[in-house]
């Protein structure tokens, strides 16, 4: 096979000595390469760097399709973590090289490189018994040493061949659409990972350019976007509150629309949130839907909904009164229908118990790993409530969101979505 364009530095390495002749080595089918690098990278890159990583997720496809390594194929451990480790590393000096001269191509050439990066962290859990002999979330160290008992599925016409016999074919290992055995956990674990490359990318950047680093990340449209929704809150008649900065938009989920006359100023209609400017960064209605809490920084108010004003005696700071949670910090919060408080900050959550006034022991825990289907918002959640009747929550990062089967604790599939797109007047 020959390649449609140079490879350069380092990257060449990984194809030296390797090329044979061409062969399909799929791993997740296309439509799901894409759709798990979008997920991956919604909230952490501009919606244009996110189409230019989807399209260059299938680079491994395109252009090294009887390679081992672009695979994890064939139990080649070291020669796939030699692959991303060098095309990590070129994409990083195309970073560079891109920051002293901008041009389209120079561009294309850090995509390019990262996108060898991402089929093979992709493919690596499709292809092997990762994710039979390993927790959901529990990633792997694709840059060290091979984790024992790990195999991959064979491929006839690939090369290198390590496998030990007797080996499982690739067909056997493969998880590469819904109707196979260890999909949604092997699609999950790849957001993940997907997004720790990232990270490893980033730290690389950081190390060899420290100066220019986050200039660079911009100038590509790797960042965290903005918050859309900085908190909404599910309130006892039944209607939604969005808060969005400073205003808040009131939701009806019966017309599926923004009320009209929204958005308003909070400060002008929430008595007492003026403590807080107006801004809301976690709230939710208690059980006894007399009371609602808002959180904001290192301090919080106690709502009372029937006087419609916050009750006398707030702010109060959240530390000690809530016994176990963040002192600082919250992200959101909702009151869950098994009656516990989840509050996020960051890529962790803590389960809270009203009734005993305290966080539950064993936490904070981290949200990847345990609440399926949130992998793309691992990093962090902006806001969440629940529908009044206790059947779906919505979960919301930068401009998308998230539905979530309570009754099933996962992500409804097909998720995220962009909030402009479905929520209507925000």
């Amino acid at each position: 096979m020959s390649t449609s364009r140079t490879l350069s530095g380092t990257a060449a390495l990984a194809l030296a000595g390797l090329l044979a002749s061409p062969s399909s080595a799929l791993a997740f089918n296309s439509d799901n390469h894409h759709a798990l690098t979008s997920a991956a990278f919604r909230g952490l890159a501009d919606p244009n760097t996110v189409d230019k990583l989807r399209g260059v997720s299938l680079k491994g496809d395109e252009e090294a399709w009887e390679v081992s390594g672009a695979h994890f194929d064939n139990c080649a451990w070291n020669e796939g973590s030699l692959w991303i480790r060098n095309y990590r590393t070129a994409a990083v000096s195309a970073a560079i090289i891109y920051d002293l001269n901008p041009t389209p191509d120079n561009r294309d050439s850090v995509f390019d490189n990262f996108g060898f990066v991402l089929h093979a962290t992709e493919d690596f859990y499709a292809h092997s018994n990762w994710v039979e002999t390993h927790n959901w979330g529990e990633l792997a160290d694709l840059d060290g040493s091979k984790p024992a008992n790990w195999i991959s599925g064979t491929f006839p016409d690939d090369e290198p061949k390590r496998c030990a016999e007797p080996s499982q074919a690739h067909a056997q290992l493969n998880k590469d659409d819904a109707g196979r055995d260890g999909f949604e956990e092997a699609y999950a674990d790849a957001i993940l990972a997907v997004q720790d490359q990232l990270d490893r990318f980033v730290a690389e950047l950081r190390s060899a350019a420290p100066s220019r680093a986050d200039a660079i990340l911009a100038e590509l449209g790797l960042r965290k976007q903005r918050r859309v929704i900085t908190e909404a809150l599910a309130w006892p008649t039944g209607k939604v509150y969005f808060f969005q900065e400073n205003q808040y938009s009131r939701y009806d989920l019966i017309i599926d629309h923004v009320d009209p006359g929204y958005s308003l100023a909070t400060v002008d209609y929430w008595p007492g949130l003026d403590a807080f400017g107006g801004y809301v960064h976690g709230a939710f209605v208690a059980p006894n839907r007399t009371d609602a809490y808002f959180f904001n920084n290192g301090r919080y108010v106690r709502y009372d909904i029937a006087a419609d004003e916050v009750a006398a005696g707030y702010p109060r700071n959240i530390s000690p009164d809530w016994q176990g949670l963040w002192s600082t910090g919250v992200d959101a919060a909702v009151l869950w229908p098994n009656g516990k408080v989840y509050f996020f900050r960051g890529g962790q959550y803590d389960r809270y118990d009203l009734g005993n006034n305290q966080v539950d022991a064993g936490y904070p825990k981290s949200i990847a790993g345990m609440w399926h289907g949130l992998e793309p918002f691992s990093r962090g959640i902006d806001a969440v409530f629940v529908r009044p009747d206790g059947q779906k929550a919505y979960f919301f990062r930068g401009d998308y969101y998230i539905r979530y089967d309570i009754a099933a604790d996962r992500a409804d599939p097909g998720y995220p979505l962009r909030i402009e797109d479905y929520w209507h007047g925000l």
